[in-house]
C-alpha cells in the first residue's frame, strides 16, 4: 500500500488565526519602524504570499517599510520582529488540548506522520 498523507492548514485549522491580535501587533510594529499603521497593515495583507513563502520576519519589515518610504534602524527592525515572533509563539503555544489529542490519535492509527 502506498504511503498515506494527511495535510492540515495551521492557522484557522489547527491553531487560532489571531487575526485581530495580529492586526494590532502590525499596528504596533508600524510605530516601531516609523510608518503609518494603516498603510503597513494594508501592505502586510497584500503581501501574505511573499511573507509566508519568501521573506523572513526581518526581511518583511525592511521591505514593507521601504515600500512605505521608511528606512528603520536595525534596532527598530529587531524590536518589531521580536513583537511579531512573540505573537506567533503565543498563538502556537495555545493549541487546544483536543487538537493535540486528535493529532495523537491520528498518528497512532497511522493516518498522520511527522515526516
Amino acid at each position: 500500500m502506498p504511503p498515506r498523507f494527511l495535510v492540515f492548514d495551521l492557522f484557522h485549522t489547527l491553531v487560532d488565526g489571531a487575526d485581530g491580535e495580529r492586526d494590532r501587533v502590525v499596528a504596533e510594529m508600524a510605530g516601531m519602524i516609523g510608518v503609518d499603521a494603516g498603510a503597513l497593515l494594508r501592505a502586510y495583507h497584500d503581501t501574505w504570499d511573499e511573507r509566508l513563502t519568501h521573506w523572513s520576519v526581518e526581511e518583511t519589515i525592511r521591505i514593507l517599510a521601504g515600500r512605505l518610504g521608511a528606512t528603520p534602524s536595525g534596532e527598530a527592525v529587531a524590536r518589531a520582529a521580536a513583537r511579531r515572533r512573540a505573537l506567533a509563539r503565543r498563538v502556537l503555544d495555545a493549541v487546544a488540548p483536543a487538537t493535540l489529542a486528535t493529532l495523537d490519535a491520528l498518528r497512532a492509527c497511522g493516518s498522520a506522520s511527522p515526516w
